[in-house]
């Protein structure tokens, strides 16, 4: 059920334009498991037991990455959308 959340959000994401901008804020290994594992370069998906192997992590490790990863890139477009809607009181 999550990862169809997740796939959905960042299907959403994608639409509106925000993906590359949000995803350039994280840490380069944030970056790097994200655009792997949902394919945002282009290339297809690549399991996060693949990534933890290419990072010499656990796979749950990779999953820990990718949930923290997606919380940032949430927040910030939480934090851009709050300021639309600020600027759009004035």
């Amino acid at each position: 059920m999550k990862k169809n959340f997740n796939e959905t959000l960042l299907r959403e994401l994608r639409k509106a334009g925000e993906v590359t901008r949000a995803v350039s804020l994280l840490l380069p290994r944030e970056r790097y498991i994200i655009t792997k594992h949902y394919g945002l370069d282009g290339n297809d998906p690549i399991s996060l037991q693949s990534l933890a192997r290419e990072f010499d992590i656990s796979r749950e490790r990779a999953r820990q990455i990718e949930t923290v990863a997606l919380n940032k890139v949430l927040f910030s477009l939480k934090k851009k959308e709050l300021c639309i809607i600020v600027r759009s009181d004035k």
